[in-house]
Formats: C-alpha cells, structure tokens, sequence
C-alpha cells in the first residue's frame, strides 16, 4: 500500500490516500520521501535521523482540527510543488533565471 509513494512525481498522487494509510502521518512520509527524491541528504549531509525528528515534530505542531491547514494540506502542497517542480525541468525552454508567471502561461 506504501508503494503509492513511488507515484509522488505524478499530479494525480493521492495524499489523502497516504493520509489514510498512514494513520494521519503523511507529512512525515511525503517529506522524507520527497528528500529523498530531490537527493536534499547527499547534497546538504543531512543525518537522516535528526531529519525524522524534525519532520516528525513539524507534524506534530499542525492542529489536528483544523479542517483545512493541517499535516495533511502541508504534505499535499508540497507534493504538488515537488510536481512543478519536476515539470518545469522537463520543459526545455526554461530557465530559471529568466522564468517569470507570465511566462508559463499557455
């Protein structure tokens, strides 16, 4: 069931899926994830415990409660800008130096 994660590149990529499957927990596993994809540990030497910790601690500081900013609507942001993140790269024109809103538009 976890192996949905393998499809966190893909716009259609459920959080709430993970959300559910996680027991509330997918900010922590999106965002170790999503380090990893991005290779944040080799590049920056992060210590992948202290970095569990942190995530796990960040988690825990959402309220629970709140019906729309809440673990689960961090872990999906970040997802999505990990998203536009990757198209962007695939997109041979870009260059973000020069890249401006408008610019993206159809």
């Amino acid at each position: 069931r976890m192996g949905q994660l393998n499809r966190i590149s893909f716009w259609e990529f459920d959080t709430l899926s993970i959300a559910r499957i996680t027991q509330g927990r997918c900010l922590y596993y999106i965002g170790f994830q999503l380090l990893i994809k991005h290779d944040l540990f080799e590049e920056f030497n992060l210590d992948v415990m202290s970095v569990l910790k942190f995530l796990n601690l960040l988690e825990q500081h959402y309220e629970p409660d709140n019906p729309f900013h809440n673990a689960t609507h961090a872990a999906d942001v970040a997802q999505a800008l990990h998203c536009l993140l990757v198209n962007l790269r695939s997109i041979e024109s870009y260059k973000p130096r020069n890249c401006s809103p408008v610019s993206l538009l159809p």
